[in-house]
């Protein structure tokens, strides 16, 4: 069997890394690792056109929901965003946060409330052609895929975007 390099070891865990993210939880359609400023960014694609009193309730239940769940956490921040991004004839809601202090039940909480406000195109899609919610599992690992992504040495981008069932990752 030939041996890897180091470089072609770092792109296959990078990849699995948000390979596991958009596989644990649905409602995410996109998934960004930025290398130099050391973040992690999502968008949740929202199925239909949003009212500006939806929008600006899902930007301050954001606000307020980040901020509880860092009190309660006892972890602050580093980064922490949100906007507002068009993707094809959808909206889409994009969060940024430094995976340093990063946990999966914050990302859990991001896409609840985004799901209050919207459907979600992953989600619909993904409820369409499943019984079941087989996402348990990934998220379980989801501890470690951050705790990779803490770690990870990349140069470029790192991009993984859901493609109907599938998922697609690639540098930048």
């Amino acid at each position: 069997m030939p041996r890897r390099s180091e470089g072609t070891k770092v792109r296959s865990e990078s990849g699995e890394v948000l390979a596991t993210l958009l596989m644990a939880f649905p409602e995410i359609g996109r998934a960004v690792f930025n290398p130099d400023k050391r973040t992690l960014s999502v968008a949740f694609i929202c199925q239909g056109p949003l009212t500006r009193g939806a929008k600006t309730w899902l930007e301050k239940t954001w606000d307020d929901a980040v901020a509880v769940y860092a009190r309660l956490t006892g972890v602050q921040p580093g980064i922490a965003k949100r906007t507002w991004d068009k993707v094809g004839k959808y909206r889409a809601f994009e969060v940024e946060r430094d995976v340093e202090t990063l946990m999966p039940g914050e990302i859990s909480m991001w896409a609840e409330l985004v799901k209050e406000v919207t459907p979600l195109i992953s989600t619909a899609s993904f409820e369409e052609n499943s019984e079941e919610d087989p996402s348990w599992a990934q998220k379980m690992l989801m501890q470690d895929a951050l705790e990779g992504l803490r770690t990870l040495k990349v140069k470029k981008k790192l991009v993984a975007i859901r493609e109907g069932e599938k998922v697609l990752v690639y540098h930048s």
